[in-house]
């Protein structure tokens, strides 16, 4: 996996605020996050004992990144290719409310810090994995270099375009060639299509659409 790493911070809340509103939160937590650290941890989880996962990133030289990288090692990922670089390392403040319906903002952090010769630096590993899962929470020419690699050795390449870019991606059929498979959730699909009121619910009409375009 190369991709995010973040600790959340979490809240829980009866009702989300509205712009300019305050409301009362509970049960404040830090959690190891991150859409590439959870799919490695998931990826170790499911694994058989022959398989060996590895995630490849950044967080910072920081307390919230001595967790991250805890974490993953007490799950059975190897974080070699992790590095702890000046900064901090990146975070998500996330908002439930009761419904389990949820806001999240996130901060890149060191995460927005890798580059496409990060990827070149560990492309014995990407040349010799199975397969490779991606996001959209680390910088684009980093997704796009390790995506090359690995798919030109013959690797099963998946993105989770999440979260959801302003714009399609550039090169869009290109990167098709690379990209085996995509995993696109509900909302960031609506997101694209234009199907949140401006509170952020999603509507009623079928997604499927939506998601073509996404996924170009």
């Amino acid at each position: 996996i190369v991709g995010s790493l973040n600790i959340d911070l979490v809240v829980r809340t009866a009702h989300l605020p509205t712009p300019g509103q305050t409301v009362r939160g509970s049960d404040f937590g830090t959690y190891p996050g991150g859409k590439g650290a959870n799919q490695a941890v998931a990826a170790a989880r499911l694994a058989p004992e022959s398989i060996t996962v590895h995630m490849a990133g950044r967080v910072g030289q920081d307390e919230f990144g001595a967790t991250l990288l805890q974490s993953l090692s007490e799950s059975g990922v190897d974080v070699g290719q992790v590095q702890a670089v000046p900064g901090p390392t990146g975070n998500a403040m996330i908002a439930v409310e009761e419904s389990s319906e949820n806001f999240i903002i996130i901060s890149a952090g060191a995460n927005g810090t890798l580059t496409a010769a990060d990827m070149d630096s560990i492309a014995p590993l990407l040349q010799e994995a199975d397969a490779l899962l991606l996001q959209l929470e680390i910088p684009l020419p980093a997704i796009e270099r390790a995506a090359a690699i690995a798919a030109e050795a013959g690797a099963l390449v998946i993105l989770n375009p999440a979260p959801a870019p302003e714009q399609p991606l550039p090169g869009q059929g290109r990167k098709r060639r690379r990209v085996g498979h995509r995993a696109v959730g509900d909302a960031h699909v609506a997101h694209r299509g234009g199907l949140e009121d401006h509170h952020h619910h999603v509507w009623a009409p079928p997604l499927r659409p939506v998601a073509q375009q996404l996924v170009g």
